[in-house]
């Protein structure tokens, strides 16, 4: 569609400043302006503030590094426009058409965005805190990384929306307002968004559609989501759920049934390792750990203290060879030989000492909730939400590596040594038996 050009007369309206137009806008409220393609740095004025542009026809115009505070651009065209230096703080955009823009690294504090039709725009790393958008339209947006701690977005749609690593938690107090302010979503939609990462901490998400959202590695801890609908929602144990507000268990059962898992999930996590713990292993592995390194430094010491006594025969034999040894040496010292220590007592120390390592990372790092009970005792005998369990079966995932890794190696050592002394054993007795058993029958 063909962009008209300005108009010469809306033009010398604008040049006297502020008060001359919002005076001429006044006197005639049917007016609809038209800038499109004006550069505002023509001006010889720098500061706009509460400059009157509702309906006004903006396209393609250059507003440079002028500042806008407090504007209308109510029901304004954008579409094309340069908005990337301007200072906006305060402005107003309701019904504004920005469809298409790139508002790269900008801020919108305190702004207005009701019903603002923001189809496609390109808003990644701005901020918008305590901005509102009510109604406003962010289908297909890029939002990656923009801030809206303390906006208002309740009944905008943000369809197929990349909400990466944005900030929708409580905005920070100041000066003009002491206290932390809740981000709206009630009756958002945002199906198919996309959300990884983003922090929605403390949001209030009332009736929310996030349909197909995904959700993976979000920051939910205690957001609101009563009769939010999740249907195909994807989120995964990096998602935090902590202290989310449900309208009742079943809601947050629902939930729990959509979390996708992640790639070792699967394989690793408390409560497969539980089934390990089960046996004693923490108290038996350090028992047999502690008993084992006192029995070596035990041998040790007699090994030396006979070594001693040898080397002292030995001298009595080189200085006294024709009398015999037991009128000088007493005869049980004589007799004592070092205590041999097995080849594989080392590698067994090793194996038992990753595996109470290992029951010592389970202990202090897997949660009480997942040592005392199991999913299906906490579901249905205590009736308590699956979400809280699972939240917790896939925590503190530094702790389930480290005793996977563990245990892991302390059984191979385990394994090891049994193939390589019992089972040599078992198969001689076996061999034996079925020898006897032959005698037997010939």
């Amino acid at each position: 569609m063909d962009v008209p050009s300005a108009l010469p007369e809306h033009i010398k309206q604008l040049i006297p400043g502020v008060d001359s137009w919002n005076k001429w806008r006044s006197g005639d409220t049917n007016i609809r302006p038209v800038l499109c393609g004006y550069s505002f740095t023509d001006l010889d004025i720098r500061d706009l503030t509460g400059l009157n542009l509702s309906q006004a026809d903006l396209r393609n115009c250059n507003f440079g590094d002028i500042s806008f505070r407090g504007a209308n651009f109510k029901n304004a065209d954008l579409r094309g426009a340069e908005m990337l230096n301007a200072n906006w703080e305060g402005a107003i955009f309701d019904y504004a058409n920005m469809q298409g823009q790139t508002l790269v690294k900008m801020k919108f504090q305190n702004c207005s965005f009701e019903n603002t039709n923001l189809t496609g725009a390109c808003l990644k790393d701005s901020s918008f805190i305590r901005a509102k958008f009510p109604g406003a339209i962010f289908t297909d947006a890029c939002l990656e990384r923009a801030d809206f701690r303390g906006s208002i977005l309740q009944n905008s749609k943000l369809i197929r929306t990349n909400l990466k690593e944005a900030k929708l938690d409580p905005s920070p107090p100041d000066d003009s307002n002491p206290n932390f302010q809740i981000t709206d979503l009630r009756s958002a939609s945002l199906s198919e968004a996309q959300l990884h990462q983003c922090s929605l901490y403390k949001v209030n998400a009332w009736q929310v559609n996030f349909f197909a959202a995904d959700l993976k590695g979000a920051n939910l801890t205690e957001a609101t989501l009563t009769n939010a609908k999740f249907e195909g929602t994807k989120i995964d144990y990096k998602t935090n759920l902590r202290n989310i507000r449900f309208s009742d268990h079943a809601a947050m059962d629902d939930f729990s049934e959509m979390i996708i898992p992640g790639r070792w999930d699967r394989y690793i996590s408390w409560s497969k390792l539980s089934f390990i713990m089960r046996i004693p292993l923490f108290g038996v592995s350090w028992s047999i750990l502690i008993g084992l390194v006192t029995g070596i430094n035990v041998v040790t010491w007699i090994n030396q203290r006979v070594e001693a006594n040898q080397n002292i025969e030995l001298l009595a034999i080189s200085c006294l060879k024709s009398t015999p040894i037991s009128e000088y040496i007493p005869h049980s010292i004589v007799l004592l030989r070092p205590i041999p220590i097995p080849h594989s007592i080392p590698m067994l120390l090793i194996g038992i000492l990753f595996l109470a390592f290992g029951s010592a990372f389970y202990k202090f790092g897997c949660p009480d909730r997942i040592q005392e009970e199991t999913e299906t005792h906490w579901v249905e005998s205590l009736n308590l939400p699956r979400l809280q369990y699972m939240e917790k079966n896939y925590s503190r995932r530094i702790y389930q590596g480290l005793t996977c890794l563990f245990f892991t190696i302390g059984a191979s050592i385990s394994i090891f040594l049994f193939a390589k002394k019992l089972l040599p054993a078992l198969f001689y007795s076996i061999r034996t038996c079925w020898k006897i058993v032959l005698m037997l029958f010939q």
